[in-house]
């Protein structure tokens, strides 16, 4: 989906790829890349499988991005010193 510089919407937004240029207010569902242009401002809540913002975009309120991998586990060997 692609919301143009003079576009807008105003009802919510639920798409796998968006390109935003104009205004998006609401809840915004992108499943994969929400690209937000120079021109582009994204308000309210945001949840995104990638984001990519310009230089001038602007991106405002709750933001919820992918989750995060699980950690890695690092096992910790005691120290112990030679006497």
């Amino acid at each position: 989906m692609v919301v143009w510089e003079r576009g807008s919407v105003r009802d919510g937004l639920h798409a796998g790829h968006t390109e935003v240029h104009g205004r998006v207010d609401r809840e915004v569902i992108v499943e994969q890349l929400l690209d937000v242009r120079s021109t582009g401002r994204v308000v309210r809540e945001l949840s995104y499988g990638k984001l990519s913002v310009s230089i001038g975009g602007d991106v405002v309120g709750a933001i919820k991005g992918p989750e995060p991998p699980p950690q890695m586990q690092v096992q910790q060997t005691p120290h112990t010193t030679a006497g």
